[in-house]
């Protein structure tokens, strides 16, 4: 069991836009999560948690000109499980389940268009594969139900929304949002509240998800959802039916 999530690895990447420039200076003293307890007080920028955020904000309220196929998805059922489609930077689209039971991680990598009849390509999380942000981004529905998660990510938001003006403050922002996920995270059995279980193989390489559960009828289309699905559920355009923490019916025989 490992629950490094917020790879330590992770932090040598380089930053994306349009906190890029910050790649080499990503560390603001003083300014940390309540989560932190030391006496010296910092927070770290963290480039696969801030791709993750990021595409959570184009994905809630797109100001970009991504089109909508390409924003990815996320959506949850019955509390249990959290089902991600995160359209990565490499091209592929990644496809994350996480079970908030007991904090295990599903997935796999398409070569968009899609193909669900196909096996997907194994997600590794590890420096020379995948990143992360996909399984960050599965788990944006729970991060935000911390007060000040989300709270800093209203902040952020609005910084993104008026075009950065103060892109220091947006970056004292998005840090204090970066640490207060690696600290519920990494530390979460020792949190009292707060604490995000986190259960990933120790070679970093996920459980696939396979066609086999799409055609036992095992999963099914999502009855809400922040966008459109386009793997392992029916298509259907489900922007109409959003709300800040969408359900979905979804997957019951994993564990």
């Amino acid at each position: 069991m490992a629950n490094n999530i917020v790879a330590t690895w992770g932090f040598k990447r380089k930053l994306p836009e349009p906190f890029e420039d910050y790649t080499d200076h990503a560390i603001f003293d003083d300014i940390a999560s309540k989560y932190c307890t030391q006496p010296r007080k910092k927070s770290t920028l963290h480039a696969a948690t801030l791709r993750a955020v990021l595409a959570y904000l184009e994905l809630e309220n797109p100001v970009g000109s991504t089109p909508p196929e390409k924003l990815g998805a996320v959506g949850t059922q019955s509390n249990n499980f959290v089902v991600a489609e995160y359209p990565s930077k490499t091209g592929d689209l990644q496809v994350v389940v996480y079970n908030q039971l007991n904090g295990k991680f599903y997935g796999g990598c398409y070569t968009p268009p899609p193909d669900v009849e196909s096996t997907p390509e194994k997600y590794e999380f590890k420096d020379s594969k995948q990143s992360g942000a996909a399984l960050l981004f599965a788990l944006m529905p729970v991060f935000l139900a911390d007060e000040e998660c989300n709270e800093k990510y209203q902040e952020l938001k609005a910084h993104r929304d008026n075009g950065y003006p103060d892109l220091d403050a947006a970056a004292e922002t998005a840090a204090v949002l970066c640490d207060n996920i690696y600290r519920r995270t990494r530390y979460a059995s020792g949190l009292p509240t707060g604490g995000v279980k986190i259960d990933l193989p120790a070679n970093g390489v996920l459980s696939l998800i396979k066609p086999l559960n799409i055609q036992k009828g095992s999963m099914h289309q999502p009855k809400c959802s922040m966008e459109t699905f386009r793997c392992y559920v029916q298509e259907v355009d489900l922007r109409k039916h959003r709300q800040p923490f969408p359900e979905m019916i979804l997957l019951g025989n994993l564990s």
